[in-house]
């Protein structure tokens, strides 16, 4: 990592090979000054991506994230997951998708949501593509206020916190019911 004026630079690896580089800004409605411009390569793994993102903002990489692959006004078409949460949702993998397969335009945006609990996301916008680069390559600038990974308001922590059944009654249940084998619950 190097500090250049406040900013940070991450130069992960460098290759030489034929390949497309995607150059990406990344910006969150929660900080003005909060930027992160990125070059990767179009067979960077989601997951590679999603732990560089992780280490730059220097947020815990355990943490749950997702990719969302956006058309041009930011509606959501297909998520990307760091692991499998239900198997009846047709998600993918971040281990099993690239970079490259995710760019399907010139005017990609993707959401990244970092934090599960309150449903924040950075804006992932495409800025250019260079289809003639012989380096294999991803770096990455940081600047300004980065958000705090996880926030989650009093009003929320105080629901999380405190476990309050009032709601619940013991009525509700009937305690009257019982049966001496299994043939007597058909008549309930």
């Amino acid at each position: 990592m190097i500090a250049i004026n406040g900013s940070y630079k991450f130069i992960i690896y460098h290759i030489k090979t034929n390949t497309m580089l995607y150059t990406f800004s990344i910006t969150s409605n929660e900080s003005d000054d909060f930027k992160v411009f990125f070059t990767a390569h179009q067979g960077i793994k989601m997951s590679e991506l999603h732990q560089a993102i992780q280490k730059a903002l220097d947020y815990d990489p355990l943490q749950m994230a997702s990719f969302f692959i956006c058309d041009k006004d930011w509606q959501k078409e297909a998520e990307i997951t760091l692991m499998e949460m239900d198997e009846s949702q047709n998600i993918q993998l971040m281990e099993e998708v690239t970079l490259g397969e995710v760019v399907q335009n010139d005017e990609q945006n993707i959401l990244y949501l970092f934090d599960f609990f309150s449903e924040r996301y950075f804006f992932l916008s495409l800025i250019s593509i260079d289809d003639n680069s012989t380096e294999e390559t991803f770096s990455m600038d940081v600047s300004g206020t980065v958000p705090p990974q996880i926030q989650i308001d009093s009003e929320n922590l105080d629901e999380l916190l405190t476990n309050d059944d009032s709601d619940w009654k013991q009525d509700e249940f009937d305690d009257d019911i019982s049966f001496e084998n299994i043939d007597d619950l058909e008549d309930y």
